[in-house]
């Protein structure tokens, strides 16, 4: 999954593909598999939310830079100072991406307590289709 956020005054691309995958499962000290680090990132989060931002941030940035070079476009130290001013917004994006992109439908709740509307038509039986 990619997309762009402003940090640093800049446009940073993220992209959480499987490069970000094993980045971030090594920063974690886990497997790359989303179950794993879903988990390590979550504990993480505990601890301090901006240190949870600054790995899935960094890990994502090397997602983005490994898959079209073989060059780190930035550090962790700068990705770390790039949060001081980050808008919070944009942050909570960055997590509900990475949860998306690890198979996580966070939205799932509440779209299946929404009561759904009976329809006022009647349904027909359908025709035979010719083949």
């Amino acid at each position: 999954m990619r997309f762009e956020i402003n940090l640093g005054g800049e446009a940073r691309t993220i992209n959480f593909n499987i490069y970000a995958a094993t980045e971030l499962g090594k920063i974690l000290e886990v497997p790359p598999t989303p179950e794993a680090l879903m988990k390590a990132i979550l504990e993480i989060n505990d601890r301090n939310s901006l240190l949870m931002f600054k790995a899935l941030i960094y890990a994502g940035i090397i997602g983005h830079d490994y898959e079209t070079s073989f060059k780190a476009s930035a550090t962790q130290a700068e990705v770390g100072g790039w949060l001081s001013n980050a808008n919070g917004d944009e942050l909570v994006d960055v997590f509900n991406k990475f949860a998306e992109a690890l198979g996580f439908n966070l939205k799932a709740e509440e779209e299946t307590e929404k009561p759904k509307k009976k329809s006022r038509m009647k349904k027909s039986k359908a025709l035979p289709l010719e083949k």
